[in-house]
């Protein structure tokens, strides 16, 4: 899958799962063949832990044992807010209870290589998390591009969390709370066209909606709205 069709491909999915499988065809093509995305509670949605190709103990082990209420790397990852090597994340971890040491020392056994942990944030508040580990070469981690990966990972986010939201607040379509998201990163409207991949003047058209059903007039006071209705 080309760099060039991946953003378009993902804002075309019509499920979650659609989602997930096509970012895992994205980084597979990049060199990895364990995934995972968890998307703990929040606004919107369900609590989401979707995973291909990782080891099955360890799969089962994680669910058996409700590993996830003592797993500290999603909230590392968060504070952190960029993507990091996990080895580099859990060897900066301090000040850990003695289940989530028990955790790690299970995780590090599990047979999962070295790989990447990146927070993404959705449209209406959320954040995600995906994991990308079984490398297929011991350098990929030194000359892969991060950026790109990051941009992939947090877009996929932002789609599965339209596609699970049911509207809270204004009734702002998926379209219109994907805008507002990037609006609220301070992207201009030639921004958004190009990332989204529709025409500027709908873009416009979505804004002048999302400003009359957040009743305000102007950006600042309309992402200032969102943030206050938890909107973005």
């Amino acid at each position: 899958m080309s760099v060039e069709s991946i953003f378009r491909k993902i804002n075309a999915c019509p499920t979650v799962e659609d989602t997930f499988n096509c970012l895992c065809r994205f980084f597979e093509g990049q060199g990895f063949r364990g995934f995972c995305y968890m998307a703990p509670e929040g606004v919107v949605g369900r609590y989401l832990l979707l995973q291909r190709g990782m080891p099955d103990d360890w799969v089962s082990r994680y669910q058996k044992r409700d590993y996830r209420q003592r797993d500290p790397i999603p909230a590392a990852a968060f504070r952190l807010g960029t993507p990091e090597r996990l080895s580099h994340l859990i060897a900066g971890l301090t000040g850990l209870s003695t289940g989530e040491k028990a955790y790690l020392e299970d995780l590090v056994n599990s047979g999962l290589t070295d790989g990447l942990v990146i927070p993404a944030y959705g449209p209406l508040g959320r954040p995600g998390l995906i994991g990308l580990t079984q490398i297929v070469h011991p350098d990929l981690l030194d000359n892969i591009d991060i950026y790109l990966v990051a941009a992939v990972a947090q877009q996929a986010h932002i789609r599965m969390e339209i596609l699970q939201s049911t509207g809270p607040g204004p009734l702002l379509s998926p379209c219109e709370r994907e805008v507002l998201y990037w609006l609220a990163k301070g992207k201009s409207n030639g921004d958004i066209a190009e990332i989204t991949g529709r025409a500027a003047s709908t873009i416009a058209t979505h804004i002048r909606r999302i400003y009359a059903k957040l009743g305000v007039n102007d950006r600042v006071s309309c992402i200032a709205r969102a943030i206050a209705g938890h909107h973005v």
